[in-house]
């Protein structure tokens, strides 16, 4: 029905809020990542949003493959006091912006390889970071 179609399309724009909000978060960008990478999400941001308007279904299905690794990440961030020394964890939060390029905008060059075995990886990498920084 339209109103299970509204809400499902809810999904894509909070999702889209919050990558946005994650990559302006205060005190998080403290490297000239902001001026080398940030391009090129925010460019994939809009081609997503400008095929969101034509198919938020293939959305939805895109981004039901990208929520587990969103929410890995996020369950570790309300936990963490500092990620400052994180180094693991800062790489496994960027490589998830690459994924975010791969399955949203392909067309988009990403800056490294990336997939959903090497976010894996990169997590089980980053598992001495989470011990360590949890509160």
């Amino acid at each position: 029905n339209k109103l299970n179609y509204i809400f499902e399309a809810d999904k894509s724009v909070d999702d889209i809020s919050s990558q946005l909000d994650f990559l302006f978060k205060p005190d998080f960008v403290k490297t000239d990542m902001i001026w080398t990478k940030y391009a090129k999400y925010l460019k994939a941001l809009l081609i997503r949003i400008d095929r969101l308007k034509y198919s938020r279904e293939k959305d939805l299905n895109k981004l039901q493959d990208l929520i587990p690794y969103q929410k890995k990440l996020d369950e570790f961030l309300i936990t963490c006091k500092n990620t400052d020394n994180a180094y693991d964890l800062q790489y496994y939060a960027w490589l998830l912006q690459e994924y975010r390029i791969k399955i949203f905008a392909p067309e988009v060059q990403t800056n490294e390889k990336v997939s959903a075995k090497i976010l894996d990886n990169a997590w089980d990498a980053a598992l001495n970071d989470r011990l360590k920084f949890q509160n």
